[in-house]
């Protein structure tokens, strides 16, 4: 395990979770996926299905410890049982996050899309799968932590809090190419270009 990928994971997951309530610094959210990226970079499938499920196990954590309270405030748990109920939610929700990495570099592997392409549709197709599968768990969806970016959240009429997720998911990919290119000056200036239409017109219409 190399540290300086664990410590791109716990980058990455610190700044997932403090772009959400209490610490609500959403801007954040947009930058936060940055160092996973790195970290699963060059990775197969399995070790980016484990990087994934780590960060997501961080993250989970760092918002879903209130669960220990309520089993044991009002389900009358033992603390330590608890504790173990939070965890083992904590490590089935991961999953999702270890399967959108894993898919990415799957699908990498098999065809000419690399993970930052297919990034955002598989990131809100396992959102949305996370919501309703066993029962759903539909907190803490990405798109969530844009709740008071009044202008942003106005196309969730159309698109539901996924097409919220799927652009921040689509800037935090574009960013890593752009931080990618520029050593070798290889601009990923379509995606750019395609970003920048994207946010003006989710603006425009937030506007309007």
């Amino acid at each position: 395990m190399c540290k300086k990928d664990i410590q791109l994971i716990l980058f990455s997951a610190i700044l997932l979770v403090v772009s959400f309530p209490k610490i609500d610094q959403s801007f954040l959210a947009w930058v936060a996926l940055i160092p996973l990226l790195y970290a699963v970079e060059g990775k197969g499938v399995y070790r980016s299905f484990l990087w994934g499920w780590l960060c997501g196990f961080v993250f989970y954590i760092g918002l879903i410890y209130w669960i220990v309270v309520v089993t044991t405030t009002y389900g009358k748990l033992p603390y330590p049982l608890g504790i173990l109920v939070m965890l083992l939610l904590v490590s089935y929700l991961s999953l999702y996050f270890g399967l959108t990495l894993a898919t990415s570099r799957f699908i990498e592997e098999k065809t000419a899309f690399k993970v930052p392409t297919t990034l955002p549709f598989i990131w809100v197709t396992m959102e949305y799968l996370r919501t309703f599968l066993f029962t759903g768990f539909p907190w803490e969806n990405l798109g969530y932590s844009q709740y008071h970016s009044l202008l942003l959240i106005q196309c969730a009429d159309i698109t539901g809090v996924y097409g919220i997720s799927f652009l921040i998911v689509y800037i935090n990919s574009t960013l890593y190419l752009l931080l990618r290119g520029i050593p070798d000056k290889k601009i990923p200036y379509k995606e750019i270009i395609l970003a920048l239409f994207i946010v003006i017109v989710v603006a425009l219409y937030g506007r309007m």
